[in-house]
């Protein structure tokens, strides 16, 4: 599930950078700088997935937060 969400964010992000750089190739003044100005997040969103933390690792980080939080939950209990 988190690979298929990770893939559609991918397309997503891909699809409003081809649309910025659409609009700004064949728009005019004002409409060349709102272009440019919405490739920005697609932009930092795709550099953001590929520099971010893997699907393995997130998972591995949780499982490690779950298992101190039971153990100090035991050590509380005692």
């Amino acid at each position: 599930m988190v690979k298929f969400v990770y893939y559609i964010a991918l397309l997503a992000n891909i699809c409003l950078l081809v649309f910025s750089l659409y609009t700004f190739a064949t728009g005019y003044s004002n409409d060349r700088l709102a272009a440019l100005l919405l490739a920005v997040p697609a932009v930092f969103s795709l550099w953001a997935l590929k520099t971010g933390p893997d699907c393995e690792e997130r998972k591995l980080a949780r499982d490690l937060n779950k298992a101190r939080m039971k153990k100090e939950l035991q050590d509380l209990g005692k």
